[in-house]
Order: structure tokens, then sequence, then C-alpha cells
């Protein structure tokens, strides 16, 4: 029974209370609402009210696992800090520092937004000879994920003129199928050590917050990756490039990238610029 519970608390959190509210007059984010105060209330079955009622459940809302509340959303500052970042042409470690304090970013980038977030590593060891950028920790219906992300420049281009990966975007991928390697030959013992990883870092809510944190306790990121079979071969490990602009590709070019990213060519990697993450931010607050 725990585990139904577990299992449906976070889902309702999922569809319920995941996003805040964003209004297009004032273009900033608002708390999330009372949903049911959207709606005209109907006479209806109890049984039927009983169900809706358990939905919107206030006390969902107001728990431990409500995650969105603690995460910084994304500013106006924010904006302007990273498109400075990107007007100056700053070095890699400079994006690093900025997605490390505005992490709200880099769940945005993972193809799976939408599940229940647990948390951010950076500087995840793969194995005893790599390390990614950062991880992402997600759990839904979907199954447990670690989301591997590699941080390229903006400025870096994506393809050469005969529309083939630029050595930059080729060091990146060649990075990611070392790290896939690795984890195919151990894959278990890789998902048991970054678990324990995250655990070992602060609540985000923590004043010794720097970079890497859990949104929940350490018993709840264990009951729930068991709940949703994470430590077995159900775990998803995708991974993610953070290179160059869509507003610097030409046509053929994107026409490149939409065929890179096609799940059919490539099911556990994706390529994503830094124009689509930052939109993904602002547009409405939603995924």
């Amino acid at each position: 029974m725990r585990a139904v519970w577990f299992i449906g608390k976070f889902e309702l959190l999922l569809n319920c209370t995941k996003h805040p509210i964003y209004s297009p007059k004032s273009r900033t984010p608002q708390e999330p609402q009372n949903v049911m105060r959207n709606f005209k209330m109907k006479k209806t079955e109890p049984e039927i009210q009983n169900i809706i009622n358990e939905i919107f459940d206030k006390s969902l809302s107001e728990n431990s696992h409500d995650w969105h509340k603690n995460l910084p959303i994304p500013t106006h500052e924010s904006l302007i800090e990273v498109a400075t970042l990107i007007h100056q042409d700053k070095k890699e470690e400079d994006f690093q520092r900025f997605f490390s304090k505005n992490p709200t970013f880099l769940f945005k980038a993972i193809p799976s937004y939408g599940d229940t977030n647990l948390g951010v590593v950076t500087k995840l060891p793969v194995g005893n000879s790599f390390i990614s950028d950062f991880a992402v920790f997600t759990l839904g219906q979907g199954g447990c994920k670690i989301t591997l992300i590699e941080i390229e420049k903006p400025s870096d281009r994506l393809f050469t003129k005969k529309l083939i990966p630029s050595q930059k975007l080729n060091t990146a991928l060649g990075q990611i199928t070392e790290w896939t390697e690795w984890i195919q030959a151990s894959k278990l013992t890789f998902i048991r050590d970054s678990i324990e990883t995250l655990k070992r870092t602060t609540k985000i809510d923590s004043k010794d917050f720097k970079g890497s944190f859990k949104t929940i306790e350490n018993k709840d990121i264990e009951f729930g990756w068991n709940a949703f079979h994470g430590f077995s071969d159900f775990c998803i490990i995708t991974s993610v490039v953070i290179i160059g602009r869509w507003s610097d590709l030409n046509e053929n070019e994107r026409k490149r990238l939409l065929f890179l990213n096609n799940p059919q060519n490539s099911p556990n990697r994706q390529i994503r610029t830094y124009d689509q993450i930052i939109r993904k931010c602002y547009d409405k607050q939603t995924p």
C-alpha cells in the first residue's frame, strides 16, 4: 500500500502543482492557483466529486514533495545574465556556473521534462575516467531517468559547411559514446553510485546550496527510486549536449539538427541549443 500511495502522490503532484502560472500581461511568473476556482461547479455524482476532490487535494501542494516552490524561477535578471554571457562569448566554465545557479534551465533542457525532479549533481563521475558536467535525476510513470549533460559554448558551431558535425560537437558526442560504453558494462553500479552521490547533496532550500542539490529527503529518494524500479535495467540513462544557437543555423543546418535529434536516430542522446532551453524557461513557464 505504501508504494501505491507514494507513486500516486508523485503523479498527483506532477499533474497538479508542477508549474507556476504565467501571466501574459505582467510577463512574470505567478504562484500556482487553485485549479478548482477556474471551474464553474456543477452538481455531480458524489463518487465523481470525490475523485475530483482527491485530484485537487490542497494538502498535496503543501508537503515536502512540492519541489517546484523551492526551485529558482527564471527571472528577467537571469535572462539578462545569460544573454550577457552569450554576448561576451564567455568560457564554458562561466556557463556551467550560470546553470549551477539556475538549475531550472537544466530541467527544461532534458527531453522528459515534466517528470518529478529529484535533483541535480554537478561533475558526476562516470566510472573512473569520465565526468559529466551535470546529471539530472527524474522519475515518473515513464520510469526513473538519469540525464547526463555536456556543456559547450553558445558560440560553438554545430556543423561544417558539408553539414558534418563540427569538431566541438563531434568531441562532445564522442564523450557521450564513451560514457555509454562504460555504463552499459556497469549500469547497476553506476545507478547505485549516482543515487548515493545525489543523497549526499544538500536540499535546494539549504543555505549551503552550491550547485548540486536534491529536492526531497534521502528516505524519499530511496523509496521513490525503488517504487519506480530505478535500481534495475528499467532505469533510463540518457545524454544531452547543450551547444550553439538555433538562430545561427541556416535552414539546412536546422534540418540536420532535427534529423540528428530524431528518436529513431538517437533514442538516448539529444542536442539542445541555448536558444531552445532559454525559450523553454520563459515561454508561459511550461515544458
